[in-house]
């Protein structure tokens, strides 16, 4: 589906909430994290997180965490579509030379950069106080380098699913991450 043309594609109902939640700067923030990959945070009942991946101006891939299910795409996409054809629109108008000029960096690339700055002391420390003030990142920090390797406590990892279900059950869904 075409950026440019993508309004063809989508239920009438669904392109007008989607256009109101555009126009109503609902799309909170919208980022670039690879070449291609797009990731954008639109404000509805909740913060809903939408991903797209563009090659030239075709959207490959399309989806939000909210829990429509009535057809393929949802009004927050429609609105970071609008958002992301102004953003491509605006970058397309200007000189070759100062597109060339003007690097978007992506936030892969922002990461890299401040971790070969950040001593390891510092980056220690803030994944410690991240930790401890942030349950998700905890579960996170646990799933990915797990407890102690020689001592694994099973009830904590029992723990940690509960909370994570404990989270989700107000939302009716778990996200997929």
């Amino acid at each position: 589906m075409d950026i440019n043309k993508f309004e063809k594609f989508v239920n009438r109902k669904i392109l007008k909430r989607g256009e109101d939640y555009f126009i109503n700067d609902c799309v909170i923030s919208i980022e670039e994290i690879k070449t291609g990959k797009w990731k954008a945070y639109v404000e509805g009942n909740e913060k809903y997180r939408v991903l797209i991946s563009l090659k030239n101006d075709e959207i490959i891939e399309s989806e939000c965490n909210c829990p429509y299910d009535e057809s393929d795409i949802c009004k927050h996409q429609v609105a970071v579509y609008f958002k992301l054809r102004e953003l491509l629109e605006s970058q397309e108008g200007k000189p070759e030379k100062a597109r060339k000029g003007e690097k978007r960096i992506s936030r892969s690339k922002k990461i890299d950069m401040i971790l070969s700055n950040a001593d390891s002391h510092g980056i220690a420390r803030f994944v410690k106080e991240t930790a401890l003030s942030d349950d998700v990142f905890f579960a996170s920090l646990i799933a990915e380098f797990g407890l102690d390797a020689g001592n694994v406590d099973k009830n904590e990892y029992r723990r940690i699913i509960k909370s994570s279900l404990d989270q989700a059950e107000d939302r009716g869904f778990i996200d997929y991450y």
